[in-house]
């Protein structure tokens, strides 16, 4: 055994073979040296790979959630959602939102909304809930977690779906940036080019308004509905970088407005439109999607805070530009219905499409389904910072946002456009 032992240290010297030239502790010194190197290198491949892992797996859970939306019909719809559990509770907001309106609905302004739900809400605001009734927001929106026997629609199913195939990763409620948002789309092929009758009164000048997704009178797809109908626009955004000051809007037009001229438009006879009033118009020329127009409220706390159905509330959306980064007031889905048409118009994709080639583009649903995620590293070591500071530079566990997006035929567009 001893002369095992000194043939390690000499092995380890360096000169095993060379004893009268030994070099005492050479190899041992290198050894030393380069051991906090090789504990870094091995650290960060386990720690990528530890991040690309999680990172696929959260992308699989999205495409499961946004299939699992493309097979929902009737009234397991966007259609069929009952509008009353489309907000997020201000009970269930982080105190935080709470304290600066993040995410603060105008639930006394919806008509939709029933006195029941109004009183939940209040009660909520003043601190205690009525025992007579488990809450309407509470049975719709499945707050107690999947699986326990409370009624399904749209949402909840897809988001369950997801939930029930994230193992062995998990959502919190209470890191303040878990969250699931899922929205759905109306999108319509519309060519700006055919003739638009001008007779009626309530018809406006051209098929499209002036915030077009493709610049030009060119055959285009557009977004002509967004579901939830009552949680489709952020309304309460930045209007300069860091200023407080929450006056913009994201969008310029409400997505169920498609040609700006700031009505419902519906199919129906002028009869059965006598003495309606704004911002409910019909005319018999052309007709968008089912109600969802939203008219332009003053105050700020009217305005809509909430875009797609949120699971937690704990995304506050961000405008990341250029000049710094415009903070909302607002939940839920980073995409704009303007982004969702460029990405519909291939519009950085396919450059040299010709208007004809544009217009085979198909008028279509889609379901958009995502998720942000707080990332926490596996190897908590100290000598490991270097690496961490990269992937996370604030200091905080960096997040992972992944997102899917899948034809959904519930929601197809049922505009009827006047033959010229």
């Amino acid at each position: 055994m001893r002369t095992l032992l000194r043939k390690i240290v000499q092995i380890l010297d360096g000169t095993p073979a060379a004893y009268g030239h030994r070099r005492a502790g050479q190899s041992v010194v290198e050894l030393a040296l380069i051991t906090p190197i090789l504990i870094i290198l091995f650290s960060g491949m386990v720690e990528i790979g530890w991040f690309a892992n999680n990172y696929l797996t959260l992308l699989d859970v999205t495409r499961a959630g946004a299939r699992r939306g493309a097979t929902l019909q009737n009234q397991m719809s966007p259609q069929g959602w009952d509008n009353r559990a489309s907000y997020m509770p201000v009970e269930m907001l982080p105190p935080d939102f709470v304290a600066q309106r993040i995410g603060y609905m105008p639930y006394e302004g919806d008509e939709i909304l029933s006195p029941l739900l109004l009183e939940e809400e209040q009660a909520a605001r003043a601190g205690y809930r009525p025992s007579n009734h488990p809450g309407i927001p509470d049975l719709l929106r499945n707050t107690t977690g999947c699986g326990s026997g409370r009624l399904q629609g749209f949402y909840n199913d897809i988001i369950c779906t997801m939930i029930s195939s994230m193992s062995p990763l998990s959502l919190d409620p209470e890191n303040g940036v878990d969250d699931v948002v899922v929205s759905a789309f109306s999108l319509e092929m519309v060519d700006p080019n055919k003739d638009n009758p001008t007779s009626h009164p309530f018809i406006n000048q051209d098929w499209l308004g002036a915030n077009r997704p493709v610049p030009g009178d060119v055959p285009q797809v557009v977004v002509v509905g967004r579901y939830p109908t009552n949680a489709n626009e952020c309304d309460a955004v930045e209007t300069v970088p860091g200023s407080n000051e929450f006056t913009a809007q994201l969008d310029p037009r409400d997505p169920f407005d498609f040609n700006e001229n700031e009505l419902i438009d519906m199919r129906t006879t002028e009869a059965r439109a006598e003495g309606v009033i704004f911002p409910y118009v019909w005319n018999d020329d052309y007709s968008e999607v089912d109600p969802g127009y939203d008219s332009n409220q003053v105050n700020l706390d009217l305005k809509e805070k909430q875009v797609g159905f949120v699971w937690f509330g704990q995304h506050r959306i961000e405008l990341i530009e250029p000049g710094g980064t415009r903070r909302t007031l607002c939940l839920g889905s980073q995409w704009s219905s303007s982004e969702v048409e460029t990405m519909i118009n291939l519009t950085g994709y396919v450059p040299e499409v010709t208007p004809d080639q544009r217009g085979y583009i198909p008028g279509t649903g889609l379901v958009l389904v995502e998720i942000h995620w707080q990332h926490e590293m596996l190897l908590k070591l100290p000598v490991f910072n270097p690496v961490f500071n990269i992937m996370s530079p604030d200091g905080r566990p960096p997040t992972i946002y992944v997102w899917a997006a899948f034809p959904l035929p519930s929601t197809d567009p049922s505009i009827q456009f006047r033959e010229p």
